[in-house]
């Protein structure tokens, strides 16, 4: 087994970086877990993928079965930077891949690919401005907006918090990619009270379902935007709004702000239990037309993302099979979800784009309860 060491260290610091790799890896929630399993009862599945060497947890990957060092997450970026200012005449992305060669990262995504459709899930639209853009080169500006210290802090506190229900997910996700391929597997699953799968779901169902009423107590929306929002599982923002719809106008949603953006409901309401569609509450059959102000409009989109989550987990596991089938129509079920539960970059993408929603939300709580209303100020 490898053991990583940066370029240029000396042995004293070499000896310092290897023990805090030991600390952090027993505090990591993830990898911890897998450690103590294996010390505690050395379970044979486990020790034919992890073993534990030197105090240090490697893990055997690819079709060379090298073991690898497993990299916590709070040490990823450090790692990384330490290693580039090494090798950094090879480029960001070959000093990644050099990395690779002996690393495993338990929460990182391959960050330097060409972007294709099948990839298009690890990629976020950003807000750029164009400076050069001719038929050589195009040269665009990141419009960054700076998060304050604290709201990053509170993030990341979630963040860190939420990654020990990645087993969980693991088996939510296996439920919905069997769901893509078999259209009755969730209702035969309720039917059976198959505990495997359904105390995993529930388990992720219940803290999205915490996340979402946490979201609704600081928003303070009207009955009819949340029940609208948690029915169409699809909307549209439009901003450029004549002036009769707006001037003197206030939301619709918290009665308090100027009217900024038009949200526009469409999609197919469905059983959230067994995901099939259906028809919407006739209350809410016509409720799909809101205008709203710039902060509630903000809330909308981050509330789609907790109320459709199952949903929105779904589609991306659906795409994943109709791609699989399209390669090959003749593949076998049972290898389309071996070889989905195998993309460790893609499992880890979508949990980490689950628990970014949630860390969100608990970032709105804590900024709703450090804003103290004047009429209470002593």
């Amino acid at each position: 087994m490898k053991l990583v060491t940066v370029k240029g260290q000396t042995k004293g610091k070499e000896r310092k970086t290897l023990e805090r790799m030991r600390q952090e890896q027993e505090e990591d929630p993830i990898l911890a877990k897998i450690g103590n399993q294996l010390r505690v009862s050395g379970i044979a599945k486990l020790s034919t993928k992890y073993q534990i060497y030197q105090g240090l947890l490697f893990k055997r990957t690819g079709k060379s079965r090298v073991w690898k060092l497993c990299i916590p997450e709070s040490m990823t970026r450090e790692l990384i930077k330490e290693h580039y200012e090494y090798y950094g005449h090879y480029g960001a992305h070959e000093t990644v891949h050099l990395l690779r060669e002996s690393c495993t990262f338990t929460a990182m995504r391959r960050t330097y690919s060409g972007w294709t459709p099948q990839n298009r899930h690890i990629y976020q639209q950003v807000p750029v401005k164009f400076r050069v853009q001719n038929r050589l080169e195009t040269i665009v500006e990141f419009m960054r907006t700076e998060m304050p210290v604290e709201d990053q802090e509170m993030i990341e506190k979630s963040m860190k918090e939420t990654a020990k229900y990645q087993d969980n997910f693991e088996v939510y996700i296996q439920t919905l990619i069997s769901q893509a391929l078999d259209s009755n597997f969730l209702t035969e699953i309720f039917q059976e009270q198959d505990d495997y799968f359904l105390s995993n779901v529930k388990c992720v169902d219940e803290i999205t379902e915490e996340r979402k009423g946490r979201l609704l107590r600081v928003a303070q929306w009207k009955p009819s935007l949340s029940n609208s929002v948690g029915t169409w599982p699809c909307f549209n923002f439009i901003t450029d709004l004549p002036a009769d719809e707006k001037t003197g106008k206030l939301c619709v949603a918290c009665d308090k702000a100027p009217v900024a953006v038009r949200v526009q409901m469409y999609g197919q309401p469905y059983n959230s239990t067994t995901l099939e569609g259906c028809q919407p509450d006739p209350k809410v059959a016509s409720q799909k037309d809101f205008l709203v102000c710039a902060v509630c409009a903000g809330r909308v989109k981050l509330y789609n993302k907790v109320a459709h989550q199952k949903y929105l987990m779904y589609i991306e596991c659906a795409k994943r099979v109709a791609d699989k089938r399209l390669s090959d129509p003749k593949k076998d079920t049972t290898v389309i979800l071996n070889e989905l539960l195998a993309d460790e970059a893609w499992l880890n993408q979508l949990f980490k784009t689950v628990r970014t929603s949630w860390a969100e939300i608990d970032k709105l709580e804590h900024q709703a309860k450090q804003t103290v209303p004047s009429s209470n100020k002593t």
